[in-house]
Parts: structure tokens; C-alpha cells; sequence
């Protein structure tokens, strides 16, 4: 991709981008909602079958939501306090390597960021999460996928995210870690992307697209539309 010009503005997945993912209990964490008022297993079963239809529509679950619809003793809690029982027990995350240098370093140089992540629970505890990461206050919001109701590589949660920040996608860039959602989504919406893949694409790159082994390889690339003998430092 010669001729890159430097961006007003970079969007952001989360999972596996941003935060890399050590551990996934869905049963956990339904677990953690229900106690013993529910088959745990069963409505991890149902709750995946769900997800798998939703998924095929582009269409997405926001599993708090889901659990109260189906257990009435659940029905006057708020979505956001089931949610914060429901989060610790499902998942740990941590920052992805050079991460934050990347943040702090567009950040310095007046970007605007924000997330855009396909996920089963809201932007707010994304945000949360992010936040103890430290990561969360180069952002300026977090959308989620369970938010809208729809997810990439359907184009919405891409354009919300720029009507946000009030930039056009062609002065706009993005990072995802998969091709099917994440880059897929950006070119249809017409953002610059970045790959963040350790292994080389058998194919190569799509067009618009920019493959990046790793936040280090990024930061060299994002660096060079600044200050072009970056590059060969």
C-alpha cells in the first residue's frame, strides 16, 4: 500500500487486537448468573446454538439480555449488574505486546481512536476491561456488537464509529485480527486496514489491506507516513 497518508482517526477491534484472550467459560460465567436456578449446561447449549443462527444473519446476541429473557428470577436485575457477575467468570484478557506504545504514541500525535468489537457483551464492560488494561482512556468509546445488534463484517458498527468521531473513512484506519469480519467489513465500508497476523497470508493481502506481524510492525508503518525515514530506522 504505497503513498499511505497518515490518519485522522483509528479504529480498533478488541479480542485477540487490543486484548488478547487466556481463557473463554461461557459455563462459568452462566453459572456466575444463575446459581442454582438454571441447568448451566443446557443454557450454554441453547445459548451457542442461538449465537450460531444470529452469526449467520450478522446478526448478534448480548448474553446478559439473553439470560434474563429466559429466567424469570432474574427479570429485576439490571443488565448492567448481571453482566458484572456474568464477565470475571467468562473470560481473562491481557494487553497484546507493544500495545500501549502504539496508543500513547497516536494519541501524542492527536488521533482519534475508538473500538469496534464483535462480542456477546456491551461496549461498557469492554470499556471497563480496557480500562484495567490501562487502554481505555486513549479511547474515546467502545462499540459492541451486542450494543447494536449487528456485527461485522456487516458495515454499521464501522459507520456509528466513524459518525462518532465525525471523520470519513477514507481518512480513517483500521485493525482486526480476521479477515472474514474485521477486514472484510472495513473494505466495504473503505478504511484503510491492517491485518495483525503472525503468519503470512498463503494468498496475500486484500486489496486496502496491509498485513502486520505484530504492534512493533505497526508502529514502524504508522510511524514512516510521519516521518518516512522511520521506516528504514
Amino acid at each position: 500500500m504505497p503513498g499511505l497518508a497518515p490518519p485522522t482517526a483509528v479504529l480498533f477491534d478488541v479480542g485477540d487486537t487490543l486484548l488478547v484472550e487466556e481463557r473463554f467459560n461461557l459455563e462459568a460465567g452462566i453459572a456466575a448468573a444463575v446459581g442454582h436456578d438454571g441447568d448451566v449446561r443446557a443454557l450454554a447449549e441453547a445459548f451457542r446454538a442461538d449465537l450460531l443462527e444470529s452469526h449467520r444473519a450478522q446478526r448478534e446476541l448480548w448474553l446478559a439480555a439473553w439470560l434474563q429473557q429466559r429466567l424469570p428470577a432474574l427479570a429485576n436485575e439490571s443488565l448492567a449488574s448481571l453482566e458484572d457477575r456474568i464477565w470475571p467468570a467468562v473470560v481473562t484478557l491481557s494487553p497484546l505486546p507493544g500495545i500501549e506504545n502504539v496508543l500513547s504514541r497516536l494519541a501524542a500525535d492527536g488521533v482519534l481512536m475508538a473500538a469496534v468489537s464483535n462480542a456477546a457483551f456491551s461496549g461498557r464492560i469492554l470499556a471497563h476491561e480496557l480500562g484495567r488494561a490501562r487502554l481505555a482512556g486513549y479511547l474515546q468509546f467502545v462499540i459492541s456488537s451486542a450494543d447494536i445488534g449487528i456485527r461485522k463484517p456487516a458495515s454499521e458498527i464501522f459507520r456509528r464509529a466513524l459518525r462518532r468521531l465525525d471523520v470519513l473513512a477514507q481518512e480513517t484506519w483500521f485493525v482486526g485480527d480476521t479477515l472474514d469480519e474485521d477486514i472484510a467489513g472495513a473494505a466495504i465500508v473503505g478504511l484503510t486496514s491492517f491485518l495483525l497476523s503472525a503468519k503470512p497470508l498463503p494468498n496475500g493481502a486484500p486489496v486496502g489491506c496491509r498485513v502486520v506481524a505484530d504492534w512493533a510492525e505497526f508502529y514502524a508503518v504508522y510511524a514512516g507516513t510521519t516521518d518516512p525515514s522511520a521506516l528504514g530506522s
